[in-house]
């Protein structure tokens, strides 16, 4: 047995006070003689044993009651086991307000049962504890420890939370709050209904970890997943397609479900479809892009009584053609040139390497390198900084190319480099098909029978590197084309002029979709959703100002706000935190001049679109041995338990009871046990 308080247990020398009492209240005999007292001796001698064996009982009480009550304030418990901790405390409980917790059970919503839970476990520690609350929106103030009073007023507050994290997230948070100060006992409850998506926790010697599961019921729901565009690079009067992925999460099939896409506000697509149970469907919503720049989308279908993910939004940039540079010795190469008569959506300009204009490289899907003969340190810094921010570049080197300053950008960028050329006739004996360059380019991938380009000039390589990935192969195992990864972009070095009187490339049919595809490959696009709760940053590319100052507000769903925002190599990016609670779309305005520079789309956080939980049993079957305590949420008051755990059998009630029956016995000795005095 131990004590809670044991320094009350000097109060016992206050047992010294009834015996005390007993030694010296011994009442005084007065004498009285008679004639003959011989019939008086046995009746003296029986009164004065019974009034020895009255005050000796009475005496007995009165230490009793003294005792206990002396035990009842040392508060002596039975530990559960040797390694109960005293001193210092602190107390961190996680309430889970997620979407999942919207549900009932019993008539009752599962976070109004959550935040009962909660109360119930700061009730049952005493004034002197330290507590941290934390809920789902992983608040930088709930990193701070409340009292008593102010963490049972907080827990009153909690409302409803779009966002949703792991338990590894969420026990992060709240091991870092208690390691704030040196506590002697450290605490975490975490209160959750568990879905079992939810992720799991290790024990830690350190902290005394108590899960508190709370019963849901697994509930059927239909929602929309993702979605995502089939044609990343989206321009301006092409077709799209963007695919959406339907999960149906219930044991029954669904029939004839609706769905509906809205762009910019007006409907374009209806879709009807049929999901089996427990299965997934995808449905492709086709549409045109006929509207410039920013263009919003809704997805949207009906299902109830889950309803938070019926809609999924998205938003992207509508481009008015494919941007290319050519860099070139002064005179435009004629083939890059005729792209935009092959296609309207090229839109080509020619720069000499002697007056480039290096401000524009941010905005150019693909820089060609035609025919050049030597590339200059400031253009090799140039297009290193373009191609590790996510540019892609094509060299076609010119014949009589010097070779030294070809090499040197070669190496800057980790190529393979050249040396020495041949001068006869070769021609493209292999396509690496399976490259993600061509994987889409051909619909038949046998290369029997096709005609490939032919050269009779060709510079020699050296033996590629590891992040060489060759695309277009001569006869003889040298490269034509070769692709390099460089940072985020891609570098496509040609070992073959773009001169038709040297290489048929320029004329073949494979060029203009090379073309095509080396501009696209790999490009930066914006993503075109975001999810509430994450930290991920909101990127809005090729965004410039000239005035590095200049402020950006958000503004969408009757919420406006200044993000916090950094430009990193031309790239705009907005950190929202906690600021939008709301699914939907959001425009980006510069404050000066009140334009819009972008605009992004917010979700909310499928996993918990998942009504599946873990049952109280897989729960303590998933942490046997790891040194957790698991509490049934729905087994009534949590207090006791809690302190059960904590301290122990609690025996300071027992000792009350105790107190007052051996009060009792002393007043009933002295009320109706009467003997006689002399």
């Amino acid at each position: 047995m131990q004590f809670v308080n044991p320094y009350f247990l000097f109060a016992f020398s206050a047992l010294a006070i009834p015996i005390i009492v007993h030694l010296f209240n011994f009442r005084r005999y007065k004498k009285v003689y008679f004639s003959n007292t011989a019939f008086l001796n046995e009746l003296v001698e029986e009164t004065n044993n019974a009034q020895k064996l009255k005050r000796l009982l009475i005496l007995l009480a009165r230490c009793l009651v003294i005792i206990f009550l002396v035990l009842a304030f040392a508060q002596p418990f039975i530990p559960k086991n040797e390694n109960v901790k005293k001193g210092k405390t602190a107390v961190s409980i996680f309430v889970d307000n997620s979407f999942s917790m919207q549900s009932t059970s019993s008539d009752r919503s599962l976070i109004e049962k959550a935040k009962v839970l909660a109360t119930d476990i700061v009730q049952s520690y005493d004034n002197d504890v330290s507590f941290q609350l934390i809920t789902q929106s992983l608040e930088g103030k709930q990193q701070r420890l409340l009292s008593k009073d102010d963490c049972i007023e907080q827990i009153k507050n909690i409302q409803i939370c779009p966002s949703s994290h792991s338990l590894e997230e969420i026990n992060k948070r709240q091991v870092d709050a208690l390691r704030i100060e040196n506590f002697d006992v450290k605490k975490i409850y975490i209160v959750s209904d568990f879905q079992k998506n939810i992720g799991s926790i290790e024990s830690d010697s350190s902290f005394d970890i108590n899960l508190v599961k709370i019963d849901a019921q697994a509930q059927k729901n239909i929602f929309i997943d993702t979605a995502w565009l089939e044609n990343p690079l989206s321009i301006v009067g092409q077709n799209n397609k963007l695919l959406v992925k339907i999960k149906n999460e219930s044991t029954e099939s669904i029939e004839n479900l609706r769905i509906s896409m809205t762009v910019n506000g007006q409907q374009k697509a209806i879709s009807d479809l049929s999901i089996e149970a427990n299965s997934y469907q995808l449905d492709t919503l086709e549409f045109n892009q006929n509207t410039k720049e920013w263009n919003n989308v809704k997805i949207s279908l009906d299902d109830f009584p889950i309803e938070f993910d019926n809609n999924y939004y998205v938003s992207f940039y509508v481009n008015d053609a494919i941007h290319l540079l050519n860099l070139d010795a002064g005179t435009q190469n004629k083939y890059i040139k005729a792209l935009s008569n092959f296609n309207s959506y090229f839109k080509t300009e020619q720069s000499n390497i002697a007056q480039i204009d290096y401000s524009k490289f941010s905005t150019q899907q693909l820089i060609i390198l035609s025919n050049l003969k030597d590339i200059s340190s400031g253009l090799n810094t140039e297009l290193k900084k373009y191609l590790d921010n996510g540019g892609n570049i094509a060299l076609f080197p010119a014949k009589d190319a010097n070779i030294n300053s070809i090499n040197t950008f070669l190496q800057s960028i980790q190529a393979s480099t050249f040396n020495g050329n041949t001068e006869i006739v070769k021609e493209v004996k292999t396509i690496n098909t399976d490259a993600s360059l061509l994987n889409d380019i051909f619909e038949n991938k046998n290369q029997k029978n096709i005609s490939l380009p032919k050269t009779n000039f060709s510079f020699n390589s050296n033996n590629n590197l590891g992040n060489a990935q060759k695309i277009l192969v001569f006869g003889d195992g040298q490269s034509c084309m070769t692709q390099y990864q460089v940072g985020k972009g891609h570098a496509y070095i040609f070992s073959v002029p773009l001169d038709a009187s040297i290489c048929d490339l320029p004329m073949h049919a494979i060029f203009a979709p090379l073309i095509f595809k080396m501009a696209i490959d790999g490009q930066n696009f914006n993503d075109i959703q975001y999810t509430i709760g994450t930290k991920k940053s909101i990127q809005i590319a090729n965004y410039s100002t000239k005035n590095d100052e200049n402020v950006l507000y958000v503004k969408g769903n009757k919420l406006e706000f200044i993000p916090e925002q950094s430009m990193v190599n031309n790239q705009l990016n907005i950190y929202t935190k906690d600021q939008i609670q709301n699914a939907g779309h959001y425009d980006i305005f510069s404050k000066s001049t009140n334009d819009k520079i972008g605009t992004f789309a917010m979700n909310y956080n499928r996993s918990e679109s998942h009504m599946d939980f873990l049952s109280l049993n897989e729960l303590e079957a998933m942490y046997t041995g790891k040194n957790i305590t698991i509490y049934n949420g729905n087994s009534g008051n949590i207090s006791h338990a809690v302190k059960e755990n904590d301290q122990g059998i609690s025996l300071w009630k027992v000792c009350i009871i105790f107190a007052l029956l051996f009060l009792l016995a002393e007043i009933l000795l002295i009320r109706f046990w009467k003997t006689s005095s002399n």
